[in-house]
């Protein structure tokens, strides 16, 4: 398949596609389709947002992923008043521009205190499931799935465009084209 977004990893792309939840039909065209980008506007077009958000998610970088979910939980968590989510944003942010086990491994305490309601705790977990071990300190080391990362990133963008407002279809629309500008190279924040 052609790659025509910049940042995809088109290596996976018949794995990605496979872990979608479509119907057999849609699955077999998106196979024929030419390039990544062709599949993610076929998702679009077919108004199939959430398993739009999935592929992108898994297809890009880890670490472009991650701002991609991160910049979707601030525009729905930066005003709230909770310390936890408020430092969850802030360590997030801060792996993203300056990756450290330390701060993946406070990411997943936080995200896991979060409790896996919010696109902050997804986005925090996804920074935990990035890499490295995912057991406590001292035990024996296990890595996180391949696809864990995007799965993770996937829920906070879809539980974002759920909550942002009322029209979910645009808010999709909206996450879709800013993460497809991070996909070719930009920072997102359109």
């Amino acid at each position: 398949m052609k790659q025509q977004i910049k940042k995809f990893n088109t290596y996976e792309i018949e794995t990605i596609i496979n872990s979608l939840e479509c119907d057999d039909a849609v699955l077999t065209t998106l196979h024929t389709l030419e390039s990544d980008l062709a599949v993610l506007l076929h998702l679009q077009s077919q108004k199939n947002y959430s398993e739009a958000v999935k592929y992108l998610a898994k297809g890009l970088p880890q670490r472009e992923a991650i701002w991609w979910g991160f910049l979707c939980s601030e525009v729905i968590e930066k005003d709230r008043d909770d310390t936890t989510t408020q430092e969850a944003l802030a360590v997030i942010e801060a792996w993203v521009k300056a990756p450290s086990e330390s701060k993946r491994r406070r990411a997943g305490k936080l995200g896991e205190a979060l409790e896996f309601f919010t696109p902050t705790s997804w986005t925090a977990t996804a920074v935990f499931w990035s890499g490295g071990s995912i057991t406590p300190e001292g035990r024996p080391e296990v890595e996180a799935g391949a696809q864990m990362c995007g799965e993770a990133i996937a829920n906070a963008i879809i539980i974002a465009a759920n909550k942002l407002s009322d029209d979910i279809p645009q808010n999709f629309e909206c996450f879709l084209k800013q993460g497809l500008h991070i996909a070719m190279g930009g920072n997102g924040k359109i």
